[in-house]
């Protein structure tokens, strides 16, 4: 879906799942859908600018003043997770504090995932400075949120 250039309706997918979801065990499977999503490869050149640095880091914010506090928050995350899962993107400091601060806004923000998003918050960061997957709590279920096109680079499930 990112590859296609749909980046709002993963967006707003993610976001649905993350308002929506209430038991503490969807956590894992929220936290899975989005590191799988930012798996995705770039839509071509000709046709997409590469603007995910400039977006996770909050730079362009007012293209979204549509969406509510979360979905930006979503939004800024996705872009960063993508941004540095690029093979040969060396992660900054600013990115993987990024990563830190929103994960922990949306763990403030949810009412049964405050453990697991707040870990998140504490790892990713870390995995991200040293170019290793996201750890994420193990989830059975099929994620549904956004794959990545063909050609992925993910060594992550299939849905």
């Amino acid at each position: 879906m990112l590859a296609a250039g749909g980046v709002e309706t993963v967006v707003a997918s993610l976001a649905e799942e993350f308002q929506s979801e209430r038991d503490e065990r969807g956590a894992g499977h929220w936290l899975r859908c989005l590191r799988y999503a930012a798996t995705a490869p770039t839509p071509p050149e000709r046709d997409w600018r590469d603007d995910r640095l400039g977006i996770a880091l909050g730079a362009h914010d007012g293209r979204y003043i549509h969406l509510d506090d979360t979905e930006r928050c979503v939004n800024r995350l996705l872009h960063a997770l993508w941004y540095l899962s690029e093979p040969h993107t060396e992660p900054d400091a600013d990115t993987c504090t990024a990563i830190e601060q929103e994960l922990a806004y949306l763990s403030l923000r949810h009412p049964s995932w405050r453990v697991a998003l707040g870990q998140a918050a504490r790892r990713w960061p870390a995995a991200a400075r040293d170019k290793r997957p996201s750890p994420y709590q193990d989830s059975e279920e099929a994620c549904s949120v956004a794959t990545p096109a063909s050609g992925d680079r993910s060594s992550g499930p299939r849905p």
